[in-house]
């Protein structure tokens, strides 16, 4: 897997929805064709720091040194991880979004992991006017979401984190759903950690035997993750309208079973 080339990542900047003042700076420093180990670098000054996560989310670098120098950055900074969330939501990247995602503290109680929590609820609650204890339900089950995908164990999920998985079925049935999602379904879903891993861990889901609403999601996430395929990077045509063959029979399978919560495999 490889980052995109200058131009594709020029052309991702062009297009971004939003852009601001940063997204210019990172279209000047992409042009200048920088090195990943001079834009880590930039990391580490608060003059460039959000030029150079601007130009890192366009690249969609899938390289570790590059992810963990983005962790490093943003842990403890929050000024630093609110410019990485404002270039997530213009421009959403795996890497940048799974740095937020393996940062020590609870999302709760930390002023840097709780931005990332603020923009997936922005992404993926729907309706926006659910009613107080619904929307208080569907926190809980962001919060329940992130040891479970930590774990890997969704036999024994929250029942708030099927909730969100619904959530996330019903945004990736759209005709066009948000590339964020697509990540955030695959880190939960798949595992915090790289893209290629999680694709794994997508398609690791599928042939579990029961909650059958998170193997249908794994399913649709698969297909916009590149048809299935683990060349590791979305497909640049966009979502997938015809699902490759093993994902149909998937879906269909996943569609057929009752939706469960939890069981136990014992």
């Amino acid at each position: 897997m490889n980052a995109a080339s200058p131009q594709v990542a020029i052309r991702r900047l062009k297009s971004a929805h939003w852009k601001s003042r940063t997204t210019e700076e990172a279209l000047t420093l992409i042009q200048q064709s920088p090195s990943e180990e001079a834009l880590t670098a930039a990391l580490g000054d608060p003059r460039h720091a959000p030029a150079a996560l601007e130009a890192l989310c366009a690249s969609r670098s899938p390289s570790e040194r590059v992810y963990e120098a983005v962790v490093h950055a943003i842990d403890g900074n929050p000024c630093l991880c609110w410019s990485l969330i404002e270039s997530l939501n213009r421009l959403p990247w795996h890497s940048g979004m799974r740095a937020f995602l393996s940062l020590p503290d609870s999302p709760t109680a930390s002023p840097c992991a709780y931005p990332f929590y603020i923009l997936a609820r922005n992404k993926v609650f729907h309706p926006t006017d659910m009613s107080g204890f619904m929307y208080d339900y569907h926190v809980n089950g962001l919060w329940a979401m992130l040891p479970t995908a930590r774990s890997g164990d969704w036999h024994h999920a929250h029942p708030s984190a099927f909730a969100i998985v619904e959530l996330l079925h019903n945004h990736l049935y759209r005709s066009k759903p948000d590339r964020f999602v697509v990540y955030f379904s695959a880190l939960m879903l798949g595992g915090i950690g790289p893209l290629r891993s999680s694709i794994r861990g997508l398609k690791r889901r599928l042939q579990e035997p029961c909650a059958s609403r998170v193997r249908n999601t794994a399913a649709l996430t698969l297909a916009y993750l590149d048809g299935g395929h683990d060349s590791g990077a979305p497909s640049p045509t966009g979502p997938v309208v015809d699902l490759p063959p093993v994902l149909q029979h998937a879906v269909v399978e996943a569609s057929a079973l009752p939706v469960s919560v939890s069981c136990n495999l014992s």
